[in-house]
């Protein structure tokens, strides 16, 4: 499609346009009423789009043009996607306007790693937002809201599998979820952080794209885990297991080292079994003297500034299979229509699992499951937050 390259100047509200992005002209002002804009018509359109206070860049059956979004709003910011190698997936994501008053005051994002089963990683998927909305209402600051709510959701599962593993249902003492949390407010992006999810903003320097960390992952890989847990346990040889490389894992049985959930490596009476393994109860550890693993998050903030672009979250089935200077070039090439991006980088990333599998990638797609394509790629949830027009 050939784009005129010149914006009319049809009203001064044109001084709110920030980029450039392909809508239809009905989506964009919601009425269907409105037709395609075209060369031949332009004409008769223009009083039309003069009244409504918007800028154009004609061509085909799009108008290319974006007014300025509402600060702290959610809307046309958040683009996401997940892909299963389990069944069911484990890896989840939940998005959230927060309100203050009736207004929009800013926006919640999260993506969960869930392990040992989906349970949890569902459940903070669907509470974890309320309870942050709930404390915030309380508290009124952020990163207080934030650390209270992790607790909350915590706080609330322990009470729900200590009555199941007491009627036997085993799995709720093993079952557990990595969380990631981004809110962005006024000027600022605040990360909460439990386990070994990972997240970039991405900012524009000239004609590219650099990632920034955003957050502080927590798992036994790292040699400052290993370090703080072989002191805090120095009698337990066993409390950090490396199998291999980058494979190191707590009491051997968890890499991430702060998590919700995990019960069994947080409390003696999950370690304590009335029946044996068909009944899907694991070995009681011995000597038991955790915790070993904590839900703590590691909280932190940052301020926006105008070439802040992009922010991205993901769980670790992403980035085991993406390099960050593959993101970048994705970021760039991909910056007009960010509703791409999350299906470009899924596409790379699986692309790349498939690569080192030694398969073709469609064979890799049509794979069933849960089967072997675990063994190739992990369950894989991304958010990506347009951060334009936010300052």
């Amino acid at each position: 499609m050939n784009y005129f390259t010149k914006i009319r100047r049809i009203s001064p509200f044109l001084r709110n346009i920030s980029y450039l992005k392909t809508e239809p002209i009905s989506k964009i002002w919601g009425n269907d009423s409105i037709k395609i804009i075209n060369k031949t018509d332009f004409k008769k359109k223009f009083v039309i789009l003069g009244l409504l206070g918007g800028g154009i860049l004609l061509g085909g059956s799009n108008l290319l043009c974006k007014v300025k979004r509402e600060q702290n709003s959610i809307e046309d910011r958040i683009y996401s996607i997940q892909f299963a190698a389990n069944k069911p997936n484990e890896d989840t994501l939940s998005t959230y306007q927060i309100k203050k008053e009736d207004k929009n005051y800013g926006y919640y994002a999260s993506v969960f790693d869930g392990h040992g089963g989906w349970q949890l990683s569902e459940y903070v998927k669907k509470n974890l937002h309320l309870f942050f909305q709930e404390e915030l209402d309380i508290t009124k600051e952020i990163p207080i809201a934030l650390e209270n709510a992790y607790n909350k959701a915590e706080k609330t599962f322990l009470d729900a599998a200590r009555l199941c593993y007491s009627f036997g249902f085993a799995n709720s003492a093993y079952v557990g979820a990595c969380a990631l949390t981004a809110i962005v407010q006024d000027n600022k992006i605040y990360t909460a952080c439990a386990g070994d999810c990972k997240s970039f903003i991405f900012k524009k320097e000239g004609n590219e794209y650099k990632a920034i960390k955003s957050n502080k992952p927590f798992n036994a890989n790292k040699k400052s885990e290993q370090k703080r847990l072989k002191n805090i346990f120095k009698d337990e040889d066993d409390v950090i297991n490396c199998v291999k490389e980058k494979a190191c894992y707590v009491k051997g049985a968890l890499m991430a080292t702060r998590t919700i959930g995990d019960f069994r490596l947080k409390y003696s009476e999950f370690n304590i079994r009335e029946h044996g393994s068909e009944y899907g109860f694991r070995r009681p550890i011995n000597k038991f003297t955790g915790p070993y693993v904590n839900p703590k998050p590691d909280i932190k903030s940052f301020e926006i500034n105008e070439n802040d672009h992009f922010m991205i979250l993901g769980t670790d089935g992403l980035w085991d299979e993406i390099s960050l200077a593959e993101v970048c070039k994705i970021v760039q090439e991909f910056s007009d229509k960010p509703e791409s991006i999350p299906h470009k980088l899924l596409d790379k990333a699986i692309g790349n699992a498939a690569e080192k599998a030694k398969i073709p990638k469609e064979i890799l797609m049509n794979i069933e499951f849960p089967g072997d394509r675990r063994q190739i790629h992990d369950d894989i949830a991304i958010i990506v937050l347009d951060l334009r027009d936010q300052i």
